[in-house]
């Protein structure tokens, strides 16, 4: 039953962001999320231990790679989203928070 209530939980949100968030909100929330997920610290920033392609992430986005690859941009001229040497992202999840609010 937790199970359910989780998967349909999760389900609700998407559906309110696919209506009424634009898709740097949408990303930003993504990106959020696996930070929790899959992110470490590393200094003041956090950097995630899996290497996501942009077309992975617009899939979570739901939206066309071309426009999370423009959110990304976005992001990352304001400091929110970096690159590590390796390639993995890395999230300034503080300011990441402050955004989404």
């Amino acid at each position: 039953m937790q199970i359910c209530y989780e998967s349909l939980s999760d389900a609700y949100d998407q559906l309110n962001t696919l209506a009424f968030r634009d898709t740097v909100h949408r990303l930003v929330r993504v990106l959020l999320r696996l930070g929790t997920q899959l992110g470490h610290s590393s200094g003041q920033k956090t950097e995630l231990s899996a290497y996501l392609t942009q077309e992975e992430i617009s899939q979570m986005v739901v939206a066309r790679r071309e426009r999370v690859s423009t959110a990304m941009n976005f992001l990352r001229n304001r400091g929110m989203v970096d690159y590590s040497y390796r390639g993995y992202l890395v999230l300034d999840v503080k300011a990441l928070q402050n955004y989404a609010d």
